[in-house]
């Protein structure tokens, strides 16, 4: 008696478990629906007044009436939030330097499926990041490091070219860094995300607008040499929190 008592007491553990371990189960399966995500693929161009972008050409004119060339253009950006009614429901800590003379591209999976109606970005690299040393040693980043004697650090921005004064070219030098200079950046945008899907993000940089909103910067009154200047760093950096718009 006392063994088949034993062994109705496991047969009811038994099917007690059974009823669990579906319910457990069940459990999981709704979490993973009620939690879908969706992937966004970030592309990035540069273009000068809705033209594209090209080097070594003396054909754009700033705010200033003042012609320019672009020979270079290299940043970071960095601090990317998707934002939904004012709550951010994603971010990434990823720095993506950007060469605009090569294509620049990010992609993210596992974003939370919502509509976004803003994202916010940093042209540059914050202080978490932001000293000597500490970015990978690849070419690029040794490049853009600040000198250890103005702070250490990495470039925010460089942009370099030649404009044309009354008589010659002359070169100029829009470089960005240290942290009081760094750029905040914010887009709206009409996002739907929804799950199992990409969501293509094209950001295009006018670079003409370094130099246009709020602050006309002029070559010839302002200067050609930006580094180390901290009035014509604070100019840069303000006019840098529009530079970017989002196309279709």
């Amino acid at each position: 008696m006392k063994q088949q008592n034993t062994l109705t007491t496991k047969m009811n553990k038994t099917f007690l478990f059974i009823p669990l371990l579906l319910f457990l189960l069940s459990c999981r399966h709704d979490a993973a629906m009620v939690n879908p995500t969706a992937g966004f693929l970030l592309s990035i161009s540069h273009q000068v007044d809705g033209k594209p972008l090209l080097f070594d050409t003396l054909a754009y004119k700033n705010a200033a009436g003042e012609k320019y060339s672009i020979s270079r253009l290299q940043y970071y950006l960095s601090n990317i939030r998707f934002y939904a009614q004012g709550k951010m429901l994603f971010h990434t800590d990823t720095i993506l330097y950007v060469d605009a003379a090569q294509s620049a591209s990010l992609r993210w999976v596992n974003i939370p499926v919502a509509h976004y109606d803003s994202i916010s970005y940093l042209i540059g690299i914050d202080s978490t990041y932001n000293f000597h040393d500490k970015l990978w040693p690849t070419m690029q980043n040794i490049a853009m490091e600040w000198p250890q004697t103005m702070g250490g650090g990495y470039h925010f921005l460089k942009l370099e070219g030649h404009w044309q004064d009354l008589s010659s070219l002359i070169g100029f030098a829009a470089h960005l860094g240290a942290n009081p200079y760094l750029v905040h950046g914010n887009l709206s945008c009409s996002l739907d995300a929804k799950a199992g899907n990409d969501i293509k993000l094209n950001f295009v940089m006018n670079v003409n607008e370094w130099f246009t909103h709020p602050f006309v910067f002029s070559f010839n009154t302002d200067g050609v040499y930006t580094m180390g200047n901290a009035k014509l760093m604070q100019k840069l950096a303000d006019n840098g929190g529009d530079v970017f718009s989002m196309v279709p």
